[in-house]
């Protein structure tokens, strides 16, 4: 029995413990609660709680479009006295005062054309709140080129006089949308040969040398495309020919 009682004791007493403890956490949490509150009761407070918008991957010259919420907690009105993106391809618009305890907006206009890659947006927000005087926002987004040229973008030939080579690159679209392809201006050497050779919803731009005698040949081929994003494409090609055993003389 003695045993029983020291037991009932122990959870009587944890339980007490318990009590007291969750008890103290809330008097924090209130009293910190009240402090931000006072803290915030005689100026504009700024708060965006996502500052950080990811738009995933997308194509060469799609617009992305999003709206930053942001709240004033504070007891006076907040001013955004400045947003200022950091290049061209993004624009804003955005409320330039937002009253007490209430929500405005800044919305991003985020133009991918020309803008291909991992792209980290930044725009800068400037307000009159004191303690958060500066804010950063972002805009994320992998833009795939509006057309692919598989494996290269290039053509490098290095052959001995008399010995023919040939290499190819495949043009399509990443969305795999058929892609219209004209020749616009074949600015090649006559000892670099070109063919485009059409597939289902691509291209195969073929390009060979057989040069008989050595030398260095550079060239281009320019192609029209049905893309507004990508009108023409440019793809230029180098070659070396040298000499049997005299590769690097």
């Amino acid at each position: 029995m003695n045993t029983v009682h020291r037991l009932s004791a122990i959870s009587a007493s944890a339980a007490a413990c318990l009590v007291i403890f969750m008890y103290a956490v809330t008097a924090i949490s209130a009293t910190t609660a009240d402090s931000e509150g006072h803290a915030c009761h005689d100026r504009p407070c700024i708060e965006i709680a996502d500052r950080i918008f990811n738009a995933g991957t997308i194509i060469e010259g799609s617009v992305i479009r999003h709206d930053f919420t942001v709240r004033n907690k504070g007891g006076r009105s907040l001013k955004i006295l400045e947003v200022r993106p950091g290049c061209g391809c993004t624009d804003v618009r955005f409320d330039k005062i937002i009253m007490p305890v209430s929500k405005g907006t800044i919305h991003v206009v985020f133009n991918s054309l020309n803008e291909t890659g991992k792209q980290i947006k930044t725009i800068k927000i400037s307000c009159n709140d004191r303690q958060n005087p500066a804010i950063q926002l972002k805009i994320i987004a992998n833009v795939l080129d509006a057309v692919m040229l598989r494996p290269v973008d290039r053509i490098f030939f290095s052959a001995e006089t008399g010995h023919g080579l040939k290499k190819t690159i495949e043009i399509s679209r990443p969305d795999g949308k058929p892609l219209m392809l004209g020749p616009e201006k074949n600015m090649m050497p006559e000892e670099i040969k070109f063919v485009l050779k059409k597939k289902k919803n691509s291209y195969i731009a073929v390009f060979s040398i057989n040069a008989e005698k050595p030398g260095i040949f550079r060239g281009r081929i320019i192609l029209r495309t049905n893309l507004w994003q990508r009108p023409y494409i440019a793809i230029p090609v180098f070659a070396r020919v040298y000499v049997h055993g005299k590769k690097y003389q």
